[in-house]
């Protein structure tokens, strides 16, 4: 079994945004991809592909949408600098 980490899951984003200049939708539909693959798994971390289909769907920061996911998934509230944070659906932001 291949485990694919949250780490590098982001890590791919990062390099296709930066280094690729790929588009949101094609880079998390990519990993997306990998992800369904016989045989891999999401290495323990069930909101891995909430966390991409958000970076797809939205115009968020990837480390956000990694951060929304997993703080919904915990049903744990999130502390921010950021106070755009509050946009996601059913995370509860305190903004600092």
């Amino acid at each position: 079994m291949l485990e694919i980490s949250a780490v590098a899951a982001s890590e791919v984003v990062y390099v296709f945004k930066s280094l690729y200049k790929a588009e949101r939708a094609s880079t998390a539909d990519a990993v997306l991809r990998v992800l369904n693959l016989p045989g891999v798994s999401d290495a323990n971390t069930p909101w891995l592909a909430v966390a991409l289909e958000l970076y797809r769907d939205t115009n968020d920061d990837a480390p956000d949408c990694f951060l929304a996911a997993q703080a919904k998934h915990a049903g744990k509230g999130v502390i921010s600098f950021d106070r755009d944070f509050r946009k996601f659906p059913g995370v509860t932001t305190l903004s600092v």
